[in-house]
């Protein structure tokens, strides 16, 4: 008996992450298929910004451009982080799937162009 509720447990588990996954692609697709390739960034109470973290982009993008900004609190902050972090992967994930990422990278590397413009 205790091995049928554990093995319940587990399942119910299991559905809700796959939910969770489901639902968070549909979000992913209908942005790609609005061609708004941002990922998710996070703004605490205090103000410090949690940028995402994605191999191929450098860091000053996201500093500039490139992100969704969602403010959270100390009470959502573990559960925000999650599904920042699951909806950046599959937000790379699927612009890559779909030859899609490279316009991403292009993108980058035309606003690195366009700030080596500026006057310093």
């Amino acid at each position: 008996m205790i091995i049928f509720g554990l093995v319940a447990g587990f399942v119910c588990v299991l559905l809700l992450l796959a939910r969770k996954k489901a639902r968070v692609q549909a979000e992913v697709d209908t942005a790609v298929a609005r061609r708004e390739f941002q990922f998710i960034a996070l703004m605490a109470e205090d103000g410090k910004i949690q940028y995402p973290q994605v191999p191929e982009i450098p860091a000053w993008y996201f500093q500039t451009t490139g992100i969704r900004i969602k403010t959270i609190t100390d009470a959502t902050r573990e559960q925000e982080m999650a599904y920042m972090n699951n909806y950046n992967e599959t937000l790379c994930h699927t612009l890559k799937a779909q030859g899609k990422f490279q316009a991403l990278l292009d993108n980058v590397a035309s606003l690195k162009t366009n700030l080596a413009k500026l006057p310093k």
